[in-house]
C-alpha cells in the first residue's frame, strides 16, 4: 500500500532539502562583503571586552544582527539550515574574531548538545517520532482515519474535527504537532483538502491548546520559572501559571482564528487559497517542493486487522503516564512506547521485530529536525552571549507603563521569531520582567502572559521554530511552503493582539 508519510525515504531532511530554488551567486558575495565589512568593529570589539559581561555591555543593538542575517538569508535562500549556520557563523566571528571564531563555536555547539534539556528535547522528539511511526506501521492510524471520516462528510467538518483534535492533545505540543497532523492527513485528503491548510490548522492549535490548559509541560516550564523569579512559591507554581492564561492574548486569538477560516468569515489569502484551489481543481494535495517528503511505507501484514481504539489506546496510556510521571513528557513517552509494542505485538498487528525496527526508523526520521532544533539553540545561545535578551528589555523598561505589554510582546516576539526559540527566551526574559513589574506597578501576571504570547507567536511565525519542523514533518509540507501560506493569517493575529495588549496596558 503506498502512503504518505513524514517518514518518507529516510530522509535526511524534513525542511529545507531539494527544492528547487537555490542561492544566487549575488547573495553569497553579498554575504562575505557583509562579513568581510564587520571584521574591523569585530577586531576592535575583541579588545573592547575583557569578559562575557563587557561583550554584552559592548554589543548592545549589534546582538540584533545575527537573527537579522538568519531572517534576511532564509527569506532570500529559501531554506532553513544554511541561514542557521550563517547567522551562527556571524556571531561567533563577532564575539571572538577570526582567529577564535571556529574554537567558540565547536565548544558551545558541544555545550549545547550537553546541555540536559537539549538531550530532553532529542530524546522526546525523537521517541514521539518512534511512537508515530509505531502508530502507522500497524495500521491504527489508518483505522482512525476511516473512523473520523465518519464524522468528517465535508470538507468543513473535516477541518474542524482536526480543531478539535488540537485541543483533546493539550499534554504536549510535540504530541499536537505530530499526532493531529499525522491522523488528520487520511481524512483531509479524502475532501481534497491541500495539505497547507491541513498544516494551517494543526499549527494553529500544537502550542496554543498546550499554553492555555494549565496540564501541559508548558504549564510545568513556566510555573518553574515563576517559582525561581520569587513570584510565587512552589505550591503556587500551577496557580501562578493559570493567573497568566487570560492574558496570553495571542494564544486565545489563534485559538478562535481557525475556526473563522474554516468558515470562511475570514478570507485564505494569497498562498492558502491558491493552494486550496489547486487542491480542488487538480487533486495536487501536496505542494511543489515536498516530493521529498512523499515515500512507499510498508504496513505490517497483518494491519489490516487494526481497529480506531488501536490508536486511542496508546495516546490514552501516553496522556496517562505523563500525568502520573507529573507531567514529565519524556518519562511518558518511554513507557508509552514499551506498552504500545506489547500491546500491538498481543493484538497480532505487527510482529516483534517489525516494532523494534520501527522504533529507531522512527527516530532517524527526526534526525534533521533535531539538527535544525540545535541550530536554533546555538544562535539563542550566542545571543545570550552577546546580550540580546538583556539589550531588549532593557530597551524598554523606562517605558510608559502602559506601553509596556505590548512592548514586551512585540519586542520579544520579533526575537522568537527570529530565533526560532520560545523555552529559551522565557528563562531569560520572566526572571527580568518581574522586577521590571514590580518597578513600573504592572501587574506581573499581565507582561508574564505577553511574553509567553511571544514565545507562541515566534512558534507559529518562524519558518524553522520547533513547532513549525514538526507540523510540516507531521503534515509533509515543506517549511517554507508552510511558512508562505500561514504569515499572512499569524500576523493578523499578531495586530489584533497588539491592539488588544494596548488596551489592556493603559486599563491596568
Amino acid at each position: 500500500m503506498k502512503l504518505l508519510t513524514p517518514f518518507s525515504n529516510r530522509k535526511t531532511s524534513l525542511i529545507g532539502t531539494p527544492v528547487p530554488q537555490t542561492p544566487s551567486a549575488r547573495f553569497l558575495v553579498g554575504a562575505i562583503l557583509v562579513l568581510v565589512a564587520l571584521l574591523p568593529m569585530l577586531v576592535f570589539a575583541q579588545e573592547a571586552a575583557e569578559d562575557a559581561e563587557a561583550v554584552k555591555q559592548y554589543f548592545g543593538w549589534l546582538s540584533l544582527i545575527p537573527p537579522i542575517v538568519v531572517v534576511v538569508a532564509a527569506i532570500l535562500m529559501k531554506r532553513a539550515f544554511e541561514p542557521l549556520v550563517l547567522g551562527c557563523l556571524v556571531g561567533f566571528v563577532m564575539t571572538d574574531g577570526i582567529s577564535g571564531f571556529f574554537t567558540k563555536s565547536v565548544d558551545t555547539t558541544m555545550a549545547v548538545l550537553m546541555d540536559e534539556s537539549s538531550q530532553w528535547v532529542i530524546m522526546v522528539c525523537g521517541l514521539y517520532g518512534s511512537l508515530i511511526f509505531l502508530l502507522m506501521i500497524s495500521g491504527s492510524a489508518l483505522a482512525v482515519g476511516e473512523k473520523l471520516k465518519e464524522h468528517a462528510k465535508t470538507p468543513r467538518s473535516a477541518l474542524l474535527v482536526t480543531w478539535f483534535m488540537g485541543i483533546f492533545l493539550f499534554l504536549d505540543d510535540y504530541l499536537n504537532a505530530l499526532t493531529a497532523g499525522v491522523t488528520m492527513r487520511k481524512v483531509t485528503d479524502s475532501h481534497r483538502i491541500s495539505r497547507e491548510m491541513l498544516a494551517f490548522v494543526v499549527s494553529s492549535m500544537a502550542v496554543t491548546a498546550s499554553v492555555l490548559i494549565p496540564m501541559s509541560t508548558w504549564q510545568a516550564y513556566v510555573g518553574e520559572l515563576l517559582v525561581t523569579s520569587n513570584l510565587v512559591t512552589e505550591d503556587n507554581a500551577w496557580q501562578g501559571f493559570v493567573w497568566t492564561i487570560p492574558y496570553n492574548v495571542y494564544a486565545w486569538v489563534s485559538l478562535f482564528l481557525a475556526p473563522l477560516v474554516i468558515f470562511k468569515v475570514l478570507p485564505m489569502f494569497a498562498g492558502l487559497a491558491k493552494a486550496e484551489v489547486r487542491a480542488q481543481t487538480t487533486g495536487q494535495l501536496v505542494p511543489d517542493g515536498s516530493e521529498h517528503m512523499v515515500a512507499e511505507m510498508p504496513l505490517s501484514e497483518t494491519a489490516h486487522k487494526a481497529q480506531w481504539f488501536d490508536f486511542v489506546v496508546p495516546v490514552v496510556v501516553l496522556i496517562a503516564a505523563t500525568f502520573w510521571m507529573e507531567i514529565d513528557a519524556l518519562k511518558g513517552i518511554f513507557i508509552a512506547i514499551v506498552f504500545t509494542i506489547l500491546y500491538y505485538w498481543g493484538r497480532g498487528l505487527a510482529t516483534f521485530n517489525q516494532l523494534s525496527d520501527g522504533i529507531w526508523e522512527g527516530f532517524k526520521s527526526m534526525v534533521f529536525a533535531l539538527g535544525i532544533l540545535m541550530l536554533s539553540y546555538i544562535l539563542k545561545k550566542l545571543g545570550d552571549d552577546m546580550g540580546l535578551t538583556e539589550f531588549v528589555v532593557d530597551s524598554i523598561k523606562d517605558v510608559n507603563k502602559g506601553f509596556l505589554p505590548l512592548l514586551v510582546f512585540v519586542s520579544l516576539g520579533a526575537i522568537s521569531f527570529a530565533t526560532g526559540n520560545n523555552w529559551g527566551m522565557y528563562a531569560i526574559a520572566i526572571p527580568l520582567m518581574v522586577p521590571v513589574a514590580a518597578a513600573t506597578g504592572t501587574n506581573p501576571y499581565l507582561l508574564i502572559g505577553a511574553i509567553i504570547a511571544a514565545g507562541v507567536f515566534g512558534a507559529h511565525g518562524c519558518y524553522y521554530s520547533d513547532a513549525r519542523v514538526l507540523v510540516s514533518a507531521a503534515t509533509e509540507v515543506d517549511n517554507v511552503r508552510h511558512g508562505q501560506t500561514q504569515i499572512p493569517l499569524v500576523m493578523i493575529t499578531f495586530v489584533v493582539t497588539c491592539l488588544i495588549y494596548l488596551v489592556l496596558g493603559f486599563m491596568a
